[in-house]
């Protein structure tokens, strides 16, 4: 599935102004995000080393790389965004 990641870009920037520092484009198909506590976060970008887990390709790196769950958030690719980000601002500044 082809992404509209110059609308995502977007949204991010505009909506979450306040957690994000920058998004670059890497790839056709692919986000990087980095956030104000110097992490960043990879949108669309499968790791085929997660395949055992079982909502693949959607996954969650919880709080170190090598831990990964489930993940049940939205296929549509805006409100996947918005749902993650609104996580995201939920742990850094709640």
């Amino acid at each position: 599935m082809i992404i509209n990641t110059e609308k995502l870009k977007d949204i991010i920037e505009t909506e979450y102004s306040d957690i994000v520092e920058y998004v670059l484009l890497p790839d056709i198909n692919e986000l990087r995000v980095f956030l104000i506590d110097g992490s960043f976060l990879d949108i669309n970008a499968p790791h085929r080393n997660w395949k055992k887990v079982k909502t693949f390709p959607k996954h969650l790196h919880n709080g170190t790389e090598e831990n990964v769950i489930e993940s049940h958030i939205s296929d549509n690719p805006e409100e996947a965004v918005r749902e993650f980000l609104d996580f995201i601002r939920g742990k850094m500044l709640g």
